[in-house]
């Protein structure tokens, strides 16, 4: 047999709309009703989806994450009551009362006025030459994010800043030295500590060829040193090998202790060869950019 409930005596409603407040600011006074007058007192009780947010029976408290209001027997509103929640959001408040349906209204709860502001990244060695992405982080008095477009500086003068004012910004460095990062919104400044300093470059310093008749083996080694031309090893590099001035084969290695890389091409036809590096990257380096001329014909 199908269960049987009781009949709602009623429905309970916001009487007051829906309000857009600031984190820790109270809101003004809100109620709620039912859809007819009660022959007896109707407890309510009055909850928030915020664990932030919190209820009083004035503007100045007592606040407490639920509070229970009375509508009086031959009345349909309740006494009014206050909202005040800090976190950021859109909390639903719930007015519940035994034996009628359930009142429920979304709040707007924006952030507060910005407190604090802080830069990521805190600390930063840029190349010369090179950029460094800064982004500028705002927060109000309860921890939400509050939107700015800073202002951007650093000192001594080491580079520039795009866009400025802007967030996020980007850090391009024309001189060398140490020094500081700054983001500026009204009255608050954060701060980060940057060094700008000469990246060596690497070169790419021969490129030679072997052939094995067997399989028509074609050994392509590629010698890379640094400025003091010393070897450099664990750099990535990408060649494209050219036949009678057409791309031919391509491949990407690593550079061994002695600085070099040797790719092997199979079945290589009768012909002129030469090759191009495409892309050279190793930590702590610069390419210059440059490939050496050469050329072998087999």
């Amino acid at each position: 047999m199908p269960a049987l409930a009781p009949a709602q005596a009623g429905t309970l409603t916001f009487a007051t709309g829906a309000q857009t407040l600031s984190a820790g600011a109270v809101s003004g006074p809100i109620s709620v009703q039912l859809s007819s007058a009660p022959a007896a007192d109707v407890a309510v009780t009055l909850k928030s989806s915020s664990s932030a947010g919190s209820f009083a029976p004035s503007a100045s408290g007592p606040w407490s994450s639920t509070l229970a209001v009375t509508i009086a027997a031959g009345t349909q509103t309740s006494p009014n009551v206050y909202y005040e929640d800090t976190k950021a959001g859109s909390p639903t408040l719930t007015g519940s009362a035994s034996g009628y349906g359930s009142a429920s209204q979304s709040e707007t709860v924006a952030a507060g006025p910005l407190l604090t502001l802080s830069v990521s990244p805190i600390s930063a060695t840029v190349a010369l030459g090179a950029t460094q992405p800064y982004t500028a982080t705002g927060a109000d008095a309860y921890g939400n994010s509050v939107s700015v477009s800073p202002s951007w500086s650093v000192s001594p003068a080491l580079g520039s800043f795009a866009p400025n004012p802007g967030n996020p910004s980007t850090f391009t460095a024309s001189a060398t030295g140490g020094g500081t990062v700054a983001a500026t919104v009204g009255a608050l400044t954060a701060s980060s500590s940057l060094t700008v300093v000469t990246t060596p470059t690497v070169r790419v310093a021969s490129i030679t060829y072997a052939t094995i008749n067997f399989f028509g083996i074609l050994e392509t080694t590629v010698a890379l040193t640094n400025g003091s031309g010393n070897p450099v090893s664990g750099a990535s590099v990408s060649i494209t090998i050219n036949r009678n001035g057409k791309p031919y084969a391509a491949g990407t290695g690593t550079t061994v202790s002695t600085g070099k890389i040797t790719f092997i091409t199979y079945f290589t036809p009768s012909g002129c060869y030469s090759t191009t590096v495409t892309k050279l990257t190793v930590s702590g380096y610069t390419w210059d950019g440059v490939t050496p001329a050469n050329q072998i014909c087999k």
